[in-house]
């Protein structure tokens, strides 16, 4: 594959974008869902890697969660590759 063809595979389109959307918010509440209702694990958001991590509060009322932006990026990016190949 060239350099055009590859920039042209790259290019946003409305329908790669929709298809992202879709993608991206749809496996991760799956995943949330199931995280919270099959596992041991936490509640968690994002697929293939978590990037937001949340559960239960500990004694003194704090809750606990975690947000971790490289995996947000990688999930970003991951998903969008996924939807060019729809295109």
């Amino acid at each position: 594959m060239n350099y055009k063809k590859f920039l042209k595979f790259l290019k946003p389109t409305k329908k790669k974008i929709f298809i992202w959307l879709g993608l991206f918010f749809g496996t991760g509440y799956i995943m949330y869902l199931f995280s919270f209702t099959f596992t041991d694990v936490p509640p968690f958001f994002g697929f293939p890697i978590p990037f937001y991590l949340f559960g239960g509060g500990t004694l003194t009322g704090v809750v606990l969660s975690e947000f971790d932006f490289s995996f947000f990026i990688i999930d970003v990016i991951f998903w969008y590759i996924i939807s060019c190949l729809f295109e």
